[in-house]
C-alpha cells in the first residue's frame, strides 16, 4: 500500500511540475512579445523623432505666421462666462 502511495504521489508531483513548468512557458512568451513590441514602438518613435531633428529649421517668416495662426484661435474663441457666487 506504501508503494501505491508513493507512486501516487510521484505522478501528481510530476503532472504539477509540468504544468508550472508550462505555465512559466507561457508567460515568458508573452512577456518576450511584450518587450519586442514595446522595443519596435520605441524604435520606431525615435527614428521619427531624428527624422524631425534632421530637418532643415523652418524659416523665421514661417514661424511668425504659425504663432499668429495659433494666437489668432486662441482669441476668436467665444468667451466663457463667469459664474457669480
Amino acid at each position: 500500500m506504501n508503494t501505491e502511495l508513493q507512486g501516487k504521489h510521484d505522478q501528481l508531483r510530476t503532472e504539477v511540475l509540468t504544468r508550472i513548468l508550462q505555465t512559466l512557458a507561457e508567460q515568458n512568451r508573452a512577456e518576450q512579445e511584450l518587450i519586442q513590441t514595446t522595443m519596435r514602438n520605441a524604435t520606431a518613435q525615435l527614428a521619427a523623432s531624428m527624422e524631425l531633428l534632421s530637418r532643415p529649421p523652418t524659416p523665421a517668416w514661417s514661424r511668425s505666421a504659425v504663432a499668429s495662426a495659433s494666437a489668432w484661435k486662441k482669441v476668436s474663441r467665444k468667451p466663457t462666462r463667469l459664474s457669480s457666487a
